[in-house]
């Protein structure tokens, strides 16, 4: 009977601990997610402030971008001002750059066969 109780708590033990090393896996991998979106988005952010800070003929090419933009969407009936039209280009940008960035983490969740289809798994009572 001790054992049989001995061998148990191995075997749950080391079943324990291979399921909380997989959690911290999971839990590393999606931060390093996270901080990679994060500075994605702070990086779109000062390009824009940055072309928004430019000066002659990259400034021209900056203002026909929005221009472009905002009649596109007049043609739709959006009629919008130039800093609603800057925010909407951003937030695409972001949108488009978080979108690369987690294909780009599901590809790698796939090659180190890490499960990331259920993030807040609670480690299981046995």
């Amino acid at each position: 009977l001790a054992a049989a109780q001995k061998l148990q708590s191995i075997f749950r033990g080391r079943k324990s601990r291979r399921h909380a090393e997989q959690l911290a896996k999971r839990e590393a991998f999606m931060e390093a997610r996270e901080q990679s979106i994060e500075e994605m988005m702070a990086k779109v952010r000062s390009e824009f402030d940055r072309n928004e800070q430019l000066t002659g003929s990259p400034k021209l090419k900056w203002d026909t971008t929005i221009r472009i933009k905002q009649t596109k969407l007049l043609a739709v009936g959006n009629e919008l001002s130039r800093k609603e039209i800057i925010k909407i280009m951003m937030e695409e940008a972001i949108k488009r750059g978080r979108e690369e960035i987690i294909a780009r983490f599901n590809e790698l969740a796939a090659e180190r066969e890490i499960d990331i289809s259920d993030v807040k798994k609670k480690k299981p009572r046995w």
